[in-house]
């Protein structure tokens, strides 16, 4: 049972790795959400806003930069997931530990 919990949680690990994610990169002085397959590339347009483009150089839309409050909720989330994945990587361990302990 470990095992295949185990298997699962590191496919989902290798499968998010691979996929593009977008996260807020610093493009003078301000953050944007970019990295994703539609903002692969960016080109500055102006002050607040980019130009996404694929990796094909073919252009998708405008983003304009975060404002601090989108910028602060965004990370408050990121350290919300690393610590529930913390905890269940935590609670495996523990079960796993539990079930060797059966076992001897």
């Amino acid at each position: 049972m470990i095992a295949k919990i185990t298997f699962v949680v590191l496919v989902i690990t290798i499968l998010n790795g691979c996929a593009s994610v977008v996260r807020p990169n610093n493009i003078n002085g301000k953050y944007y959400m970019v990295g994703d397959s539609n903002c692969a590339k960016y080109s500055i347009e102006s002050e607040n806003i980019i130009n996404c483009f694929t990796e094909n150089d073919e252009f998708t839309e405008k983003r304009r930069a975060l404002t601090n409050q989108e910028l602060q909720v965004y990370l408050h989330n990121q350290q919300m997931e690393r610590q529930a994945w913390d905890s269940l990587m935590n609670n495996l361990r523990l079960i796993n530990l539990q079930q060797q302990t059966y076992n001897y």
